[in-house]
């Protein structure tokens, strides 16, 4: 399934002092306009137990350890998988159960991957039958054991650590469902 985000029924929008979520031209952008604050989009997309998806990030402003993220399975604001990648090149995986974040992969430098504001990268998430495994334009970042047997709703997220603004586009999103070996 292919989502290039101009359907403006399927991704979470808003306005506040904190920032917006809002679409572009064939893009969902994220603007933080606060210190040490988050934004969440949540889809309608449903993620199977097995899937791959494809997502190109574009950061335009950032500080090194701003975070970018792809959420799934995501059933509350408590229960989710949670893939960061800061604008330093920096990767990490975190399961958040029952509202408490455990590190199923801690910050680790990624290949290839085009660090800071202005650079285009493409993540790659496969996940089945409890395997997780992690691409970046292309190339394995890591491979880790999850749960099974779950499913939830996609999410995009962007947080500020020590800059006061960020700003990242979300494009050419792609979902594939996966038959486990």
């Amino acid at each position: 399934m292919d989502d290039n985000f101009s359907d403006q029924g399927l991704w979470e929008t808003r306005q506040s002092s904190v920032g917006n979520i809002a679409y572009g031209a064939d893009n969902l952008t994220l603007a933080v306009a606060s210190p040490g604050t988050s934004l969440t989009s949540l889809s309608q997309h449903n993620l199977p137990e097995n899937f791959y998806l494809e997502v190109t990030l574009q950061p335009t402003l950032c500080q090194p350890p701003d975070q970018i993220g792809v959420l799934f399975w995501y059933l509350s604001g408590s229960d989710y998988h949670r893939l960061l990648v800061d604008c330093a090149g920096q990767v990490r995986l975190e399961l958040v159960q029952g509202g408490q974040s455990f590190v199923l992969q801690d910050w680790m430098t990624a290949q290839r991957m085009q660090p800071g504001p202005f650079s285009a990268n493409r993540l790659g998430l496969w996940v089945s039958r409890g395997q997780f495994q992690l691409y970046i334009n292309d190339a394995l970042q890591f491979n880790r054991s999850i749960t099974t047997n779950q499913s939830g709703r996609l999410g995009l997220f962007a947080r500020t650590i020590s800059g006061s603004t960020m700003t990242v586009r979300f494009s050419d999103l792609q979902i594939y469902s996966v038959e486990p070996e």
